[in-house]
């Protein structure tokens, strides 16, 4: 009992909750990005060898969209104006759960921006996922 109550201290003083909230972020954004290029690199229509394959050829544009998910995760859970997380009162473990979820979507939601935005500024269309 005692040790469980030593985890609960730990994990409750702000410092481990900010930690846990970014390794979840990161894990969810890096798993989805191994997803996605899983499924490339098995997909038929190109000639990857593997994941490690996909990785070496799309490092800058992989890194690029980390740099701006990051960046917009930061943005969304510091402005209490867009999503205030003092007002929905969720305890420290729903606080974890909702980071990775984040972070696991918000490559996802980018897919998503560009292909709209692609509709009005032709010239991202290359950046835009395939259909």
């Amino acid at each position: 009992m005692k040790e469980t109550g030593m985890v609960s201290a730990l994990l409750s003083t702000p410092g481990w909750e900010t930690f846990g909230v970014w390794v979840l972020y990161l894990t969810g954004n890096v798993l989805h990005v191994l997803l996605k290029a899983q499924a490339s690199s098995q997909s038929t229509l190109n000639k990857l060898s593997g994941i490690g394959a996909y990785l070496k050829l799309n490092w800058v544009a992989i890194s690029s969209r980390f740099f701006l998910n990051t960046m917009s995760f930061l943005f969304v859970w510091h402005s209490p104006w867009l999503f205030d997380l003092d007002k929905l009162n969720l305890a420290m473990p729903a606080r974890l759960a909702l980071a990775g979820m984040l972070g696991w979507f918000s490559d996802s939601v980018f897919d998503k921006a560009i292909l709209l935005l692609s509709r009005f500024f032709p010239s991202l269309q290359k950046e835009a996922p395939p259909r």
